[in-house]
């Protein structure tokens, strides 16, 4: 999965800085074999509600009998972790040892974890902590909108249903029981590597096309990410735009642009808006990238990792197109509204004064807050002419009439 545009994206297959064995380290990278789980509901499955924010499911979940903390239910999440947050930094971890994690360094291994839903405990897991002095994520707690992720410690035990129209995760002790409907369509995983991979065709410039593996992953949240020295026929569109940024691997750039067709289980979805990195996903394992919410947010989905299957439909807001950002900014979650993360340097956005760590308060007299920030961020790729942005930079508060232009 990542933030600031991207999916914040967890990995079990982290780099280790010495040899890999025993202890805490190798029960993460091994999937936490000796965790167990408590079943306490009395019916088969149970619901999680969940809410978006900047295009992650987030769900409440209590680590150590804790208060709910706000975690991204991502599936490309290998291994749960925490970030250092203000609701976190009370939980009094007990970190047995400092590792490296893609291109950050000091992330804490913690054992004898315990992670609870209503219902549900898994108990002696291996979690990951990420301190806020090294994070590359959040800068500090204004920026940190959630707490961490998790995504395999609960995806292999369970049968699980993501409803993204009701905004409920459902999961099942017993073996998924799909209708029979035409409508479901039962599509092979890998799930090897902890993470569910499956079989996509993508249509480039040229009529060129190639079967390609990608990470299915609800902790990214836009429509589908590639790394093009990975595909042997999908080069970058020559119509493009760049977006900086930062992640667990360190700074990257994104090229964004639009394939000429992208298939997923026989569902097409035409000139698909796509991010383009080749620093970032450089190391996906068996995949060469990665399909976020902006595409699985259509269908209804059940994972049954011990099957290997992934069962799709369309669901009642089933819809193809995809928009790309008219704006030219780069926007992530604060306190105050949103954090401006970078701003093109061509855009009219760049015209008006806006920067870095300029903070955005109002979209066209709409505030962004928790509640309301995917809606009001979504004014940015819409078909509108001109939006009155304002935002707080140092001491100054400014409001503008910004123009969006079509980028691609």
């Amino acid at each position: 999965m990542n933030l600031r545009t991207v999916a914040l994206m967890i990995v079990a297959s982290f780099a280790c800085a010495e040899p890999c064995a025993g202890g805490a380290l190798q029960n993460v990278q091994q999937g936490n074999p000796q965790a167990q789980h408590v079943w306490h509901a009395h019916d088969a499955s149970i619901a999680v509600p969940f809410e978006w924010h900047d295009g992650h499911v987030v769900i409440g979940v209590r680590i150590n009998d804790s208060a709910p903390l706000r975690l991204a239910f991502d599936t490309g999440a290998g291994a749960t972790v925490l970030f250092e947050t203000q609701r976190t930094r009370g939980l009094r971890l007990q970190a047995e040892r400092q590792i490296p994690i893609g291109g950050s360094a000091g992330v804490d291994l913690v054992n004898d974890a315990k992670l609870s839903l209503d219902g549900i405990d898994v108990t002696r897991l291996t979690i990951l902590h990420v301190p806020l002095r090294n994070s590359p994520i959040f800068a500090n707690d204004d920026e940190a909108y959630f707490d961490g992720a998790v995504g395999y410690d609960l995806l292999h035990r369970f049968v699980t249903e993501i409803d993204y129209v009701n905004q409920v995760i459902r999961f099942s002790k017993g073996p998924a029981t799909v209708a029979a409907d035409e409508a479901w369509r039962i599509v092979p995983i890998d799930v090897a590597g902890r993470v569910p991979v499956i079989s996509v065709q993508l249509q480039g410039a040229r009529a060129r096309s190639e079967s390609v593996r990608l990470l299915v992953d609800s902790g990214a949240p836009a429509y589908a990410y590639l790394n093009p020295d990975l595909t042997k026929r999908i080069a970058v569109p020559a119509r493009n735009y760049l977006t900086r940024g930062r992640s667990f691997n360190g700074p990257y750039e994104r090229v964004t642009a639009r394939l000429a067709a992208f298939s997923l289980g026989g569902f097409e979805f035409p000139g698909l808006v796509t991010h383009f990195d080749r620093t970032d996903f450089k190391d996906l394992g068996r995949a060469v990238g990665l399909i976020g919410n902006g595409v699985l947010r259509n269908f209804d989905l059940i994972f049954d990792y011990r099957a290997g299957t992934l069962a799709m439909r369309r669901n009642a807001r089933f819809d193809a197109t995809s928009e790309a950002d008219r704006s030219g900014i780069d926007l992530q979650p604060h306190r105050l509204g949103a954090i401006v993360r970078s701003v093109a340097a061509d855009s009219t956005a760049a015209k008006l004064g806006l920067k870095p760590g300029d903070v955005v308060t109002d979209i066209d007299g709409r505030s962004l807050q928790s509640d309301t920030f995917d809606a009001v961020k979504e004014l940015l790729s819409s078909d509108r002419q001109t939006l009155t942005v304002c935002w707080r930079s140092q001491n100054e508060r400014s409001c503008e009439p910004l123009s969006l232009v079509d980028r691609l």
